[in-house]
C-alpha cells in the first residue's frame, strides 16, 4: 500500500467518523403541527404581525403635544427574487423524494422523525405556480395590508399630526426607486386618506440621497461588501459543528441517509419563512423540516451576516445612516425655531439595509460584545427579527411641551418605544459634521417633572393590602370556596357544565427578559436611598418596604424555555377546585373516570392542558392520567379565529380610544411621578418600566398569595386602584360591552352550553354529564358578555372611573387566574306534569348576594346564538 492511498484511507476514515458524530444524536423529537407556540423569528423574513407593539400605548408624553412625525420605513412583505423563486420551484421534487422516503423507503430516523401531521403538511405542498418571475420582488397582499393598518394605528396615536386632509405643504411621502417601496408607499396613503389617496403624492429617492447612499459609496462597497473578511464570523459559523448539526439533521429527519447540500437546506428555511409571511395564520409545510433550535441558528446565521455588512461589525456604517439623521434633525430644528410652512409629516419608504443603517448612526440596539461565530447570545439586541422584519419602521416624533424641557424627541421602532437616554449626545458623536447642534430633551421623552406624593404609605406593615390586580389577580383572594347555596330545595343535579381559565402561570418570553431587567432597577432604587438628602421631598419607601426590596432577587430558574407554562400555584387552584366541585356534587362528579361521564376539552396551548390535569387530578386523585381531552381553539378561541372580530375589534385602533385618554388623564400621570417619587427618582420614570414594577407586583403575588411582593411597595393602594382601571378599560373595550361585536363572538360556547343541555332535555343520555373546558380570559371575558353579566348600566369612559368604584365589569373579580363559569342543570324530584328543570349558573370570584339563575326555554336561547353565529359569517 502507497503511502498516498494510506493518506485517502485515513482521511475518508476522518470524514465518515465526522459524519457519524452529526448524526449520533439525532433527531430531536417534534411535531411542528401540533405546537402552539412555534418559532416566528426569522430573521429579515419575519411576518410584522409576530413582533410589532400594535397594542403600545406609550406615544402619550404628559403635558406635550406632538408637532411633527417623521418616519423611516421598510416596504412591507413580499415575493423572493428570481433567482429565489427558480430555486423554490426546485422543492416540489424534494418534497417528492421525502415523501417517498417515508411511504416506501421507510427511511427516517428512529426518533425524531417527522411526525404524522408534519408529514401530511408536507405531502400536501404546491409551488403557487402564479408566483412567477414577473411578480419577482413584488409586494404581497399581506405586505399591503401590513402598510394599510400601520398607517391606520399611527394615524389614531397622533390625529393632530396625521387625521387631517392630505396637502403637499403638511405631508411629504419619498420612497426609493423600486416597485416594493412605491406599493408601501401607497398602501401606507390608503391608509391614512382612504378613498381621497389618490390626491396624495411622492416621489422617489434619487441615488438614495436619504438612506446613506451604501450602495453608491465606493469605500463601503471596497471595506465591507466585496471585502472576504467582513463575512469571516458567519463563515466561520457555517463551518461549526453546530450549524453541519443542522444540515445533517434536518437532512436525516426529511429521511435522507446522506447529508443534503446546505444550499437546499437553506433553501426549504427561506420557503418555510416566506410562507410564514405571506400567511400568518397557515402553517408553513417547510418549517416542519426544523425544531426550534435549528430555527434559532438559522437566525442567528442572518443575524451575524447583517452584523457585519450593516451593523456594528463595520467602523464605516456608523457613518452610512448620518444623511437620514440629519434629515430628521433639521427639520425638527426647523420646527424648534418657529418655521410655520415646515412639514408636519415625513414618511420615506425604503429597505433593510438602510434601516439598520440608520439605527447603527443612532446607536440603538448595540450589544456590549461583537456578536462571534463561537458565541451565541440568546439576548442579545442586535437581532434582525425584531429589528427589521418585512414592513419594519422608525419613527421619531417631536413634542412640545407645557412643562420642564420645551421640546423633546420620542422614537418608536416597530411601534414599540426606544429607551434611548443622552440620544442627542450620541447622535452627535457618531456624526459629527454631518448634523446640526440641536438641543433637544437630555434624556427620553417620557422623563416628566413629578408629583410628588403626600402621603408615607407603608406596604410591608399593611394588614389589609390591595390585592386587585385584575387580569393577574390570585385566585386564592376572590373564589367564592364557602359559599353554599349550590343547594337547589327538592333537586338534584343531573349535568354539569364547566368553562374554566387556566391556573396562575409564568410570563411570556417577551416579559421574562423585561422582568428580569428590574435587578438593575432595584439597584438604582437603593442607590436613591443611599444618597438622599435629608428632608427631600422625594423618597417615601419606609423602611420595611425597603429592606423587602433589597431582598428581592429574580427567580433565574424562570426562563424562555418556561414562558406562559402553569406555576404550581397554578396545579393547585385547579386541583382544589375540582375536589370542592365534587364535594359539591358528588352525584355527577365524584365517579369514577369513563369517557361516557366525562368530556375534557381543551386549547392548544401548554397552560391549558395543564389546567385540564391538575382538575382531573382533584376528580380522579392518583388515577387522573387515565382521563382523555382533545384540543379545539374553534369552541375555546373563536376570538383568534375570528377574521371579522380581529379586524372590526382587535387591529381596529379606534377600539382603544377611551384607553389612550385615560392614560393620558392627570389622574394616570399623576401615579407615573408620584410612583417615580417613591423609588428616590427625581424625574418621571418610563411609563413601560412602571408597567414592568406592576407586573411584577402581580405576578409574584399570584405566584405566592401569602407572601408580600416587594415590588407591590411601590405603589399606594390609590396608585392601584387606578391601574386596575386602565386595565378594565381596555378589555372592556376589547372583550366586553364597548363594542357590539363582542357580545356575538361569545355566542359559540353559549351554543354548545345549550344544545348540551337541550339534547339531555330531549331525553338523549349517551352524552357525557360533565363537560369541562379549559381556555383563556378573553374567552371567558366574551361568554359573559354573550350572557350579558357583569354589565354596567354606566359604560366604562375614560371619564368615568368615579362613578365606577362599584362597577360590574372588574376583571380581579371576573377573570383572574383560574376563573370559571359553571352551569348546572338540576331535575326538581317532585312529580308534577312530567318533569321540570332548573338551570343555575355559578360564578366564582364574583361576589354577589346569589348567582344568576337563568330558566326559560333553552330552544329559543340555541335559535338565538345560531342566530347571531350566522351573521358572522
Amino acid at each position: 500500500m502507497s503511502y498516498i492511498d494510506l493518506v485517502l484511507i485515513v482521511l475518508l476514515a476522518g470524514s465518515v467518523a465526522a459524519q457519524v458524530n452529526l448524526y449520533a444524536d439525532c433527531c430531536e423529537p417534534y411535531c411542528y403541527k401540533e405546537d402552539e407556540n412555534p418559532y416566528l423569528f426569522l430573521g429579515t423574513k419575519t411576518a410584522y404581525e409576530f413582533v410589532n407593539g400594535k397594542s403600545s400605548n406609550q406615544h402619550i408624553v404628559p403635558y406635550c403635544r406632538p408637532v411633527q412625525f417623521w418616519s423611516f420605513n421598510r416596504h412591507g412583505t413580499r415575493y423572493p427574487n428570481i433567482e429565489t423563486i427558480k430555486a423554490f420551484e426546485n422543492l416540489q421534487k424534494l418534497k417528492e423524494n421525502v415523501y417517498r422516503n417515508y411511504e416506501k423507503h421507510g427511511s427516517y430516523p428512529d426518533t425524531g422523525k417527522l411526525c404524522e401531521k408534519d408529514l401530511e403538511v408536507l405531502s400536501r405542498w404546491q409551488w403557487n405556480r402564479s408566483t412567477t418571475e414577473s411578480v419577482a420582488n413584488e409586494l404581497t397582499q399581506q405586505g399591503k395590508d401590513d402598510m394599510r393598518f400601520l398607517a391606520r394605528r399611527y394615524q389614531t396615536r397622533y390625529p393632530e399630526i396625521l387625521r387631517t386632509p392630505y396637502s403637499n405643504q403638511h405631508f411629504e411621502f419619498r420612497y426609493t426607486e423600486s416597485q416594493r417601496t412605491r406599493s408601501s408607499y401607497e398602501a401606507f396613503a390608503e391608509g391614512l386618506f382612504g378613498t381621497d389617496v389618490y390626491k396624495s403624492q411622492a416621489q422617489p429617492m434619487q441615488n438614495d440621497e436619504v438612506t446613506g447612499k451604501y450602495k453608491s459609496c465606493d469605500a463601503w462597497q471596497r471595506n465591507v461588501k466585496d471585502n472576504p473578511d467582513t463575512l469571516m464570523e458567519l463563515n466561520k459559523f457555517k463551518e461549526s459543528d453546530a450549524y453541519k448539526r443542522v444540515i445533517a439533521h434536518v437532512s436525516r429527519r426529511l429521511g435522507f441517509k446522506f447529508t443534503l447540500n446546505q444550499t437546499l437546506i437553506e433553501n426549504m428555511y427561506d420557503m418555510c419563512r416566506y410562507e410564514k409571511a405571506w400567511y400568518v395564520n397557515r402553517v408553513s409545510a417547510w418549517c416542519t423540516a426544523f425544531t426550534k433550535e435549528q430555527l434559532k441558528i438559522m437566525e442567528y446565521a442572518e443575524d451575524l451576516k447583517y452584523y457585519y455588512t450593516t451593523g456594528y461589525g463595520s467602523e464605516l456604517n456608523y457613518k452610512l445612516g448620518c444623511p437620514a439623521v440629519k434629515d430628521m434633525m433639521e427639520r425638527f430644528q426647523r420646527i424648534i425655531n418657529g418655521a410655520k410652512n415646515e412639514t408636519k409629516a415625513v414618511f420615506q419608504f425604503t429597505h433593510t439595509e438602510s434601516l439598520q443603517l440608520l439605527l447603527v448612526s443612532l446607536g440603538m440596539y448595540k450589544d456590549n460584545n461583537h456578536l462571534t461565530a463561537n458565541n451565541i447570545e440568546p439576548r442579545r439586541q442586535w437581532r434582525t427579527s425584531t429589528l427589521t422584519p418585512f414592513s419594519a419602521n422608525l419613527v421619531a416624533v417631536l413634542y412640545r411641551c407645557n412643562e420642564g424641557e420645551k421640546d423633546r424627541v420620542m422614537f418608536f421602532l416597530n411601534e414599540k418605544p426606544v429607551d434611548y437616554p443622552g440620544c442627542h449626545k450620541i447622535i452627535r458623536m457618531l456624526c459629527i459634521g454631518l448634523i446640526l447642534t440641536v438641543i433637544l430633551s437630555t434624556t427620553f421623552a417620557a422623563r416628566i417633572d413629578l408629583n410628588v406624593p403626600d402621603n408615607n404609605y407603608c406596604y410591608a406593615e399593611d394588614d389589609n393590602p390591595f390585592l386587585y390586580f385584575a387580569t393577574k389577580t390570585s385566585y386564592d383572594f376572590i373564589h367564592g370556596a364557602d359559599w353554599n347555596q349550590h343547594i337547589i330545595p327538592d333537586c338534584k343535579p343531573v349535568q354539569f357544565w364547566g368553562f374554566n381559565r387556566h391556573g396562575t402561570r409564568l410570563p411570556s418570553d417577551s416579559s421574562i427578559s423585561q422582568l428580569q431587567s428590574l435587578e438593575s432597577v432595584k439597584e438604582q432604587v437603593l442607590n436613591n436611598y443611599k444618597n438622599l438628602v435629608p428632608n427631600s421631598k422625594v423618597g417615601r419607601l419606609c423602611e420595611k418596604d425597603l429592606d423587602l426590596l433589597k431582598g428581592w432577587k429574580w427567580n433565574t430558574s424562570i426562563t424562555e424555555d418556561t414562558e406562559n407554562m402553569l406555576t404550581s400555584e397554578g396545579w393547585e387552584e385547579l386541583k382544589q377546585m375540582a375536589i370542592r366541585y365534587k364535594k359539591w356534587y358528588p352525584e355527577l362528579l365524584d365517579v369514577p373516570y369513563s369517557k361516557q361521564n366525562f368530556e375534557f376539552i381543551w386549547t392548544s396551548s401548554e397552560r391549558t392542558e395543564s389546567s385540564f390535569h391538575a382538575y382531573a387530578q382533584g376528580l380522579f386523585g392518583n388515577d387522573y392520567l387515565q382521563a382523555e381531552g382533545r384540543v379545539n381553539d374553534t369552541l375555546l378561541k373563536a376570538y383568534k379565529t375570528c377574521k371579522k372580530w380581529k379586524e372590526t375589534v382587535d387591529d381596529n385602533p379606534d377600539t382603544y380610544i377611551e384607553v389612550y385618554k385615560f392614560l393620558a388623564s392627570p389622574a394616570f400621570q399623576n401615579v407615573i411621578s408620584e410612583v417615580s417619587a417613591r423609588l428616590g427618582f427625581k424625574k418621571a420614570l418610563n411609563k413601560v418600566l412602571i408597567d414592568n414594577i406592576y407586573d411584577m407586583c402581580r405576578y409574584e403575588q399570584a405566584w405566592n398569595p401569602h407572601k408580600k411582593s416587594p415590588w407591590c411597595s411601590a405603589f399606594t393602594k390609590e396608585h392601584l386602584e387606578i391601574i386596575e382601571y386602565a386595565e378594565d378599560l381596555s378589555y372592556y373595550a376589547n372583550n366586553g360591552y364597548a363594542i357590539e361585536m363582542n357580545s356575538k363572538i361569545g355566542c359559540l360556547p353559549l351554543k354548545d352550553l345549550m344544545e348540551k343541555l337541550e339534547i339531555y332535555i330531549n331525553g338523549n343520555r349517551n352524552q357525557p354529564k360533565v363537560s369541562v373546558y379549559f381556555t383563556h380570559s378573553s374567552a371567558l371575558q366574551l361568554l359573559m358578555n354573550a350572557m350579558s353579566m357583569n354589565k354596567d348600566d354606566l359604560p366604562l369612559t375614560a371619564d368615568t372611573m368615579d362613578q365606577h368604584k362599584y362597577r360590574m365589569w372588574r376583571l380581579s373579580f371576573m377573570v383572574p387566574f383560574a376563573a370559571n363559569l359553571n352551569a348546572t342543570r338540576q331535575k326538581l324530584k317532585l312529580f308534577l306534569v312530567g318533569y321540570r328543570y332548573l338551570l343555575s349558573y355559578h360564578r366564582w370570584g364574583v361576589r354577589a348576594p346569589e348567582p344568576p339563575k337563568y330558566r326559560g326555554p333553552p330552544r329559543i336561547w340555541i335559535r338565538a346564538a345560531v342566530k347571531v353565529l350566522r351573521s358572522l359569517q
